[in-house]
């Protein structure tokens, strides 16, 4: 099982963000699999699988995330206010 968490850049903010979802992906044994959207060759974008989890952190990357979703993945949307 797969944890896709696609960011673009690396701020404070994000950091502190992707250090809290790495620490939980290792306690639940789920690969943490950080994507960001500025450096990714978009040539070689994975594919999420059935039971794989993909997650927009920001704001930006909305091309990346459209480019991953697909009917099998388990998208976790965010209420941005």
């Amino acid at each position: 099982m797969n944890f896709y968490c696609i960011r673009q850049g690396a701020t404070a903010d994000i950091q502190m963000r992707v250090s809290l979802l790495k620490h939980a992906c290792e306690a639940r044994k789920i690969n943490y699999v950080d994507l960001d959207s500025e450096a990714i060759d978009y040539s070689q974008i994975p594919q999420p699988q059935h039971h794989d989890f993909l997650y927009n952190i920001g704001r930006g990357s909305q091309v990346l995330e459209s480019l991953m979703l697909n009917k099998e993945v388990n998208h976790i949307l965010q209420k941005l206010c």
